[in-house]
């Protein structure tokens, strides 16, 4: 049977299916949280922690926010102001920040100055895939339209065990609706709510349906993420952002409210 995909060729690239470009019925990111913090950050100091930040592994922010060099409420913030700038009507691979995210930030900053870190991951911003639920002020939406205020009675318990380590939940990531496969001509990384996620590295088709996931980390929009996979839904996206993608054994972590 011949599909009825409309194809587009991107030269020097692959062919895949996008949805029209000029698709506007996307969720607009609310970034009213982070107003104050935003006009805070000095061009100067986000380009301090350009430096302090490249390369580095979550142990060696750890070691910097540990020697004073950087704070959890800093490091929310430097992201925010990235995504404002990089992925809002660009990259497309955030669908929504945890308007908490600042407070709770503050909060571990202070347990940090005390030396009462809670994990691992004390202070370190995640985003998780919006189909992982979160009992807090973020809808968990599948990127389906009809879910696009639905909001999750508790955590899955992945996220819980993330907060016991000590990581701020920062936002959710865009990712193909549903999951992907709903329809055989289905684009990687396109949902209603978040719009069309694009590839960190130019014109070419970014994978999925873990795509917001994988290209929020390739374009240093989140320390780490979080996504999900039934086949290919990590390793793709990350082999085509050039990330680490890590898929454990199934039973290994529970899918509890995923």
């Amino acid at each position: 049977m011949q599909s009825s995909c409309i194809e587009v060729l991107i030269p020097g690239g692959r062919q895949f299916p996008l949805p029209e470009p000029d698709y506007n019925a996307k969720r607009p990111l609310d970034l009213s949280a982070f107003g104050d913090a935003l006009a805070g950050l000095t061009p100067e100091r986000a380009a301090e922690i350009d430096s302090l930040l490249a390369a580095k592994t979550v142990p060696e922010i750890q070691e910097l926010m540990a020697d004073g060099q950087l704070t959890s409420v800093e490091l929310v913030t430097y992201y925010v102001d990235r995504i404002q700038r990089y992925d809002v009507d660009k990259l497309n691979s955030v669908i929504a920040l945890n308007p908490e995210a600042l407070g709770i930030a503050a909060q571990l900053d202070e347990e940090r100055a005390n030396g009462a870190a809670r994990g691992p991951l004390h202070g370190i911003p995640v985003l998780l895939k919006d189909n992982i639920a979160t009992g807090d002020q973020m809808p968990t939406t599948a990127g389906v339209y009809a879910l696009k205020d639905w909001h999750a009675d508790r955590d899955a318990f992945l996220v819980g065990k993330l907060r016991d380590a000590g990581a701020i939940i920062m936002g959710k990531a865009n990712l193909s609706e549903w999951a992907n496969y709903m329809d055989p001509c289905m684009p990687s990384g396109f949902s209603a709510v978040g719009g069309q996620t694009r590839n960190a590295y130019g014109p070419y088709d970014p994978l999925g349906s873990s795509s917001g996931s994988a290209v929020s980390v390739a374009a240093n929009l989140t320390t780490v993420s979080v996504g999900s996979e039934t086949s290919g839904s990590l390793i793709q996206p990350a082999r085509v952002d050039g990330v680490v993608g890590m898929r454990p054994s199934q039973g290994l972590i529970s899918r509890d409210h995923v």
